[in-house]
């Protein structure tokens, strides 16, 4: 019984945000140039699989995330997709000038950039990309819905919302299964964090993130959250996760790990 009022009122609540929350038009789906996509997330093992297996990458369209644009990767493979998820993106001077310059000066082929619509009335980060006519800004519902199964899939499928981007590579699933690919392979997507987190004697909460761009290796945070908070977190990313493999399989679209030693465990893993 417990599980199902859970169920209610999760399905309550979502239709409650996607009211407020969910903007219309949707776009429709974009035309495709090949039927399978590789999803660079930025942990540390992309930068071997950047260097060992071009060749996997030949024939398949590439989506890069977050600061993935101020590596030298993105330059030389030129991803056709890039996505920006988090609020520090859009709302922090310093990261706008930090990723949007970048990406306006370094593009020069046509790429989609993947911008949340709650972003749209901030004008600042807009700024830097209207001199540049090779990125097409496409605008995405990343409305959290949960509840009933049947439920979710129909909103996933007007693209209402998505399964709880937690993590951006959620809402980069989610969007390669909207521009219609059959196939999508995710690397970068160590997801090892609860190696990474630490506690100090005054009980303050570190993180050794690390990042495929890194020059300098892991780079020890301190954070203002407990350990509960970042538990909580992952947990939801890695339920996200199993709730993007069981609408993938409804679509029959087949989403492979291929990241050694990621901690996902929602996808098949394929070696490549």
């Amino acid at each position: 019984m417990q599980g199902f009022l859970k169920v209610v009122a999760d399905t309550i609540g979502s239709v409650l945000k996607m009211i407020l929350l969910t903007r219309f038009p949707v776009p429709h789906s974009l035309s495709l140039t090949a039927r399978e996509m590789v999803l660079l997330g930025n942990g540390p093992s992309l930068r071997l699989f950047l260097q060992e297996k071009q060749d996997f990458m030949k024939g398949k369209e590439l989506m890069m995330v977050n600061y993935a644009a101020l590596s030298e990767s993105f330059e030389q493979h030129k991803p056709k997709y890039y996505l920006l998820l988090d609020l520090a993106f859009f709302k922090k001077e310093e990261n706008i000038q930090k990723i949007f310059i970048p990406l306006a000066e370094k593009t020069q082929w046509e790429m989609n950039l993947f911008v949340p619509y709650w972003a749209k009335k901030i004008k600042n980060w807009q700024r830097p990309l209207k001199n540049n006519n090779q990125i097409k800004l496409t605008f995405f519902n990343s409305v959290p819905v949960e509840g009933y199964v049947p439920f979710c899939h129909f909103c996933f499928d007007r693209q209402w919302g998505m399964p709880r981007p937690r993590n951006v590579l959620v809402a980069g699933l989610m969007l390669g299964m909207r521009c219609g690919f059959s196939t999508i392979y995710v690397t970068g997507a160590d997801h090892s964090w609860l190696k990474e987190l630490w506690v100090d004697d005054n009980n303050v909460v570190h993180t050794d993130s690390a990042h495929f761009y890194d020059k300098n290796g892991a780079v020890s945070t301190p954070t203002s959250c407990d350990m509960y908070f970042w538990m909580n977190s992952f947990a939801i990313a890695f339920r996200s996760y199993k709730q993007v493999e069981r609408y993938a399989r409804k679509k029959g679209v087949d989403i492979y790990n291929v990241t050694p030693g990621s901690y996902i465990d929602a996808f098949r893993r394929k070696n490549v």
